[in-house]
């Protein structure tokens, strides 16, 4: 089903919220499954997955331990909403030449709105790498191939991002509407459905409804 921009970041910032990130989190997965929708990228349906498997899961376990070497995470795999959150904080870095090498990390096709953001941010283009897969950042997206298989990978072993020049890749232009597959809307929307308050004798009697009298 067809949706606009805004209903998808609105659809996938409340199920982050559900699946237990902070509200600054869940407006990182907002932004990130929205920009890769408009790219014709399966973000909304990436970012159910990820949700499904990261919810319950303390924030310790997800986040990079230490970000001066390879980036990894005390648990299985780092949070690609975490690392990329933290990527785009070190932009004017990255536009001095630093590279940042990832660990384990889960779903990285998240990533790449957030190095799109540090491409625009530091002013500079930039590449990341996993194993299958090189896109181009300047800042718009470039993917070297069509094939989609490493772009739906649930893990990558390693990820590298460095400054680059030149890539040659295709150019993937936006669009002004996107679908959200149904099988990520059964995640999505029940993930959504935690942030909503219950409805209560209370809120029925504050004006939250027709309270204990139906006038309708």
């Amino acid at each position: 089903m067809s949706y606009s921009l805004n209903e998808i970041t609105a659809i996938c910032k409340r199920a982050g919220r559900g699946a237990g990130l902070s509200w600054g989190l869940a407006e990182e997965a907002g932004f990130a499954a929205r920009w890769l929708a408009e790219r014709s990228l399966p973000g909304p349906e990436i970012l159910a997955h990820h949700l499904s498997e990261i919810d319950g899961v303390a924030y310790d376990q997800l986040c990079p331990e230490d970000i001066s070497d390879i980036w990894q995470a005390k648990g299985t795999a780092l949070s690609p909403l975490i690392t990329g959150a933290a990527i785009s904080d070190l932009a004017a870095e990255l536009a001095r030449g630093r590279e940042i090498t990832l660990g384990r990390i889960s779903y990285p096709l998240l990533l790449l709105p957030f190095i799109a953001a540090a491409s625009g941010s530091g002013g500079v283009p930039l590449i990341l790498t996993w194993p299958g897969l090189t896109a181009g950042f300047d800042p718009q997206l470039r993917l070297d191939k069509p094939d989609r298989t490493p772009l739906e990978c649930s893990t990558a072993p390693s990820v590298q991002i460095k400054l680059g020049q030149g890539f040659s890749g295709d150019r993937i232009l936006p669009r002004n509407r996107a679908d959200i597959s149904p099988e990520a809307l059964r995640i999505l929307a029940p993930l959504g459905h935690r942030t909503y308050a219950p409805d209560t004798t209370e809120s029925r009697l504050s004006g939250a409804g027709a309270g204990l009298s139906d006038n309708d």
